[in-house]
């Protein structure tokens, strides 16, 4: 593990994560995204095939903040913040626990959802059979059957990871994301950064810090996900 000092962990945030961010031919690099300018704090894009520039100040000229930032730099205090939180924040285990009850429950509701549509699926057949509203009841059976298709998708889940003790949950974190980090490969790092990363800013002055926010909520998908793929 690596530690640094100059990154900071804000509290668990209720927010969803941002919409899901697709690779497309205009979408190829590893932050796209998740740079913000310290001025405005408006989305920085790549320019000149290395730097972040403030889109506000090149394209709209209502920023003043001309300063770019490399790609690599950026990219080194992202995952120089997930390591530091692996090293020094608080503990994963509640985190996970409390994911996982949630989860529960989720599942729970949607079991108890999808008992409810059977329900009404099976006496809408029942009242076709007996010739009652067949035109209208035909319509509603379909939407329902649309519905109990969509719920059953949604309960089909693999049964929850194992959860062990602090230590070995953070050796396979580290593990993980030292493994995306060495692949340089730009899907697995959006990937992990989907999971875990808030929003990178870069100084919008020369007094100014880079400061890299994470995604404390985003840590339990990620666990699940990484259990899955061992």
């Amino acid at each position: 593990m690596r530690a640094v000092d100059r990154r900071r962990h804000p509290p668990a945030r209720d927010t969803a994560p941002p919409a899901p961010r697709i690779l497309t031919v205009h979408n190829q690099r590893a932050l796209t995204g998740w740079v913000k300018c310290g001025a405005c704090g408006g989305i920085k894009h790549i320019a000149n095939s290395t730097r972040y520039v403030c889109a506000n100040h090149r394209y709209r000229g209502t920023c003043t903040n001309a300063r770019g930032t490399r790609e690599p730099l950026l990219l080194l205090a992202a995952f120089e913040a997930i390591y530091d939180r692996l090293a020094h924040g608080p503990d994963f285990r509640p985190l996970f626990v409390a994911a996982f009850g949630a989860e529960l429950e989720r599942r729970k509701t949607l079991r108890h959802s999808e008992a409810a549509l059977a329900g009404k699926v099976d006496r809408l057949v029942s009242a076709i059979e007996n010739g009652v509203r067949v035109e209208s009841a035909t319509r509603r059976l379909l939407q329902l059957q649309d519905e109990l298709e969509q719920t059953r998708a949604a309960t089909k889940s693999s049964p929850l990871p194992p959860l062990p003790n602090e230590s070995q949950i953070r050796a396979v974190l580290g593990r993980a994301v030292q493994s995306v980090e060495a692949s340089r490969d730009v899907k697995r790092t959006r990937i992990l950064f989907q999971h875990l990363l808030g929003e990178i800013v870069p100084p919008g002055t020369r007094l100014g810090g880079l400061t890299a926010t994470l995604r404390e909520e985003g840590w339990a998908e990620y666990w699940w996900m990484v259990q899955a793929e061992r």
